[in-house]
């Protein structure tokens, strides 16, 4: 090979390589830096479409699980207060039973029509009380959809707990009653222990839900954690490979600029063939 001056070949290969590992240095950085093994588009371009697809589902799945354990929680409220209204029928039942006794007198009568009367405001009380984010949940508030799904398939991705009881005195059919005589006493009795049924039944509809909802959250942790699996395999940059593929190319690099310097320095070697 002859030995030039104006155009360096072997400083222009150095410099090449040196660009090269250099680019391939700073990519490595890039990744171990942000954890991702997908820095640019043109790392893995359907890799990047599918995990971004990946990422939207799972991030509505973290929603869905929210709304799912409110509905959990809409629930739980709902009972905790059906669970109050029966310890007050079963305490009416109590002073109707009392009270159609003729062991009792006018007077008698009077004090147990008096707290009858008033577990029964506190009964209509509970229930218009009974809300959750302003829904009424004992009062007629109507049902629920609740959102488990990541599209708009009603039957896949919403589930619709019933919610349209009333459960008033006046809905379980005690609103006119008092025990102020053994007769209006003895006629309360039935029409309560059909309200205890009643709760009962709404009850047992609220614990079916609960249930499912229940349900419904594991399952969806479940999917999620598959989610993230699969999201992290295409995405995440394995730092081992990084690491080593960094210490690599700055190896390179460093070997790059020394090669680099030297071949600078060839064209020195023409001065001699001047002297």
């Amino acid at each position: 090979m002859g030995l030039r001056i104006n155009t360096n070949v072997q400083s222009l290969t150095a410099q090449h390589r040196l660009e090269v590992n250099k680019g391939a240095l700073e990519h490595s950085q890039a990744k171990i830096s942000s954890g991702s093994r997908i820095v640019k588009t043109m790392d893995d371009a359907a890799g990047l479409a599918l995990s971004e697809t990946i990422r939207a589902t799972f991030r509505a799945t973290q929603q869905n699980v929210i709304n799912a354990q409110n509905g959990f929680f809409q629930l739980q409220t709902a009972d905790s207060a059906l669970n109050e209204i029966t310890n007050i029928i079963v305490r009416m039942k109590e002073l109707s039973t009392a009270s159609a006794s003729d062991t009792n007198g006018d007077k008698e009568r009077a004090h147990l029509d008096a707290e009858f009367q008033a577990l029964k405001a506190e009964m209509n009380r509970i229930s218009a009380a009974t809300v959750f984010n302003g829904r009424p949940l004992l009062n007629g508030g109507g049902d629920v959809d609740i959102q488990v799904g990541p599209s708009n398939n009603s039957d896949v991705d919403r589930i619709r707990i019933t919610n349209n009881f009333v459960v008033t005195s006046d809905g379980l059919g005690i609103d006119g009653m008092h025990v102020r005589s053994n007769e209006a006493a003895r006629d309360a009795l039935d029409p309560l222990v059909e309200a205890l049924d009643q709760v009962a039944v709404v009850r047992g509809v609220i614990g079916a839900g609960e249930s499912r909802l229940n349900s419904t959250v594991k399952h969806l942790t479940q999917y999620d954690e598959n989610l993230e699996a699969s999201f992290s395999q295409i995405r995440d940059a394995d730092l081992a490979k990084e690491t080593a593929d960094a210490t690599k190319f700055g190896i390179l690099s460093q070997a790059g600029i020394s090669i680099l310097a030297q071949a600078n320095a060839s064209p020195r070697m023409a001065l001699k063939l001047l002297e």
